[in-house]
């Protein structure tokens, strides 16, 4: 085996080892971000409530909005 060989093959096993290495970080990291949204997501959650209401009247359409104010009784 060639001595350019060897590098070429150790350049290729820490390239490897780099790359296993940073997918268990990513893995790391995305748990973590999601384990702190979701536990936000809770939070909110527990802040919000459902009503039966009345539609007496509908608000001015918005554009781009994809919330939809009413007036209720």
């Amino acid at each position: 085996m060639r001595g350019t060989d060897r590098v070429e093959v150790a350049a290729l096993i820490v390239a490897l080892v780099v790359s296993v290495a940073a997918a268990g970080v990513g893995v790391a990291v995305g748990a973590g971000v999601q384990q702190s949204r979701m536990t936000e997501y809770r939070a909110q959650m527990a802040r919000t409530h459902e009503v039966t209401a009345t539609v007496v009247g509908m608000s001015p359409v918005r554009a781009r909005s994809s919330t939809t104010m009413v007036r209720t009784v």
